[in-house]
């Protein structure tokens, strides 16, 4: 929420809600067929909810907003008033607006007051606050359309969502919207596909981005540098599959809880589940308790780059930010006894370049509490890898129990030893 303002009891938040009745009203003088949704004031604005009898256009938000400035003119006192539940359903009916507006009453719990606001002929079902008059309303502006499934919920209607904002001076509205412009004009998904960063083809899947060559250059030095930073702080890198039992996620608790955001599970002929991971930390967890652990290997330190897959709704996609697939690496710890736990930890969330800032594909990095002292002891022996060290961020890959370096020599990542997959 903006700080200028201390919303919701601000009269920034009242003029919004107004300017939000106020495109309603304006809507039905426009569209008398139209069936009013909800249309709440929001963090930079307004929209309302129209289950309209026509399409309606991006073009058409002009001709929408100059209605809204014709009733704005009219100076109407915006009143407020108070009816029984039966005197508010015998109105909804009366003035048309069935079946949103008696859905949102019956929601209204009993012995909730039920109010309506009334501009001239539009009267609204709606709790406030508003304005006192609509010449108050001066500077605004229709910003967008969108689809928005009824009280979002993906089985209900489709309806026509129409975006606004409204401020107090012209000022500060030309000012947000040249912020918006500036914003369009660095839109990431813009940027992805002047850049030749990333595509996103209907062939493959919504939310299922491809890295170009850019792209993955991109990606390639932030791993180099997030496994080159984890390794100085102590930490062994992992490798674990994509797809799990889904009894495993049982027992996490994840697929109880959070089944809705995950991909259904593919059953086989012999009874077995198996479902694509949410998250790689139960396959962690069970790294840990494949052997018998001394005290002496403790603290723990392991990490992992690992791909995981969240089932997200195709209204909710958006570029590289809201996605179904991405790679994350999450933080946990087996500390040692009578130890801080947080020590590697803590190093990572202080690091000067700030490493848990989201990359490019939602490159989330963090790790998983700490490593035994012996492999430590070989990275302090590495002045490539310890600190201190001179030579650019390497690419560390392990094999066994001791680590050996890429370094870049020519553009080409080449093996100072043998290597294995990292």
């Amino acid at each position: 929420m903006s700080k200028l303002y201390d919303y919701p009891d601000s009269p920034l938040y009242r003029l919004r809600h107004s300017a939000a009745h106020l495109l309603a009203q304006a809507v039905l003088e426009l569209y008398p067929d139209a069936k009013l949704g909800v249309g709440p004031p929001i963090e930079n604005g307004f929209y309302y909810d129209f289950d309209f009898p026509e399409p309606v256009r991006e073009e058409d938000l002009q001709r929408i907003e100059e209605k809204m400035r014709e009733i704005a003119a009219r100076a109407l006192d915006i009143v407020r008033f108070e009816t029984t539940r039966e005197e508010a359903e015998q109105l909804i009916r009366k003035i048309g607006q069935v079946p949103y507006k008696v859905e949102l009453l019956q929601a209204i719990p009993e012995g909730e007051t039920i109010s309506f606001y009334q501009q001239g002929d539009f009267i609204d079902l709606c709790r406030g606050p508003h304005l006192e008059n609509t010449r108050e309303i001066k500077h605004f502006k229709l910003l967008s359309l969108a689809g928005a499934y009824w009280r979002g919920d993906e089985r209900n209607k489709m309806l026509t969502r129409i975006y606004g904002t409204a401020f107090f001076t012209q000022e500060e509205l030309d000012d947000y919207l040249h912020r918006l412009e500036e914003a369009k004009r660095r839109d990431h998904r813009k940027l992805g596909r002047e850049l030749g960063l990333f595509l996103i083809a209907p062939e493959v899947g919504s939310g299922l981005p491809m890295l170009l060559p850019k792209g993955a250059t991109i990606r390639r030095v932030l791993e180099e540098f997030i496994l080159h930073e984890e390794l100085k702080a102590g930490y062994q890198h992992v490798r674990t599959p994509e797809i799990a039992n889904l009894n495993l996620y049982r027992t996490s608790g994840h697929y109880p809880y959070y089944k809705d955001s995950m991909y259904p599970p593919m059953v086989f002929e012999d009874g077995e589940e198996l479902i694509l991971r949410p998250m790689n930390c139960p396959h962690h967890f069970l790294i840990y308790k494949s052997e018998p652990r001394s005290y002496r290997d403790l603290p723990l330190r392991i990490a992992e780059l690992g791909t995981v897959y969240r089932y997200e709704k195709s209204g909710e996609l958006s570029g590289l930010i809201r996605v179904r697939c991405f790679t994350h690496q999450r933080r946990a710890c087996v500390p040692a006894p009578r130890t801080n736990q947080g020590g590697g930890a803590a190093q990572y969330r202080t690091h000067p370049h700030g490493l848990q800032a989201t990359a490019a594909d939602r490159l989330l990095v963090s790790a998983l509490a700490a490593r035994p002292r012996r492999q430590r002891e070989i990275l302090r022996r590495r002045p490539d890898v310890g600190d201190g060290g001179e030579r650019p961020a390497p690419s560390v890959r392990r094999v066994g129990a001791e680590l050996h370096c890429c370094a870049r020599r020519g553009g080409v990542l080449r093996s100072q030893a043998r290597c294995g997959g990292t």
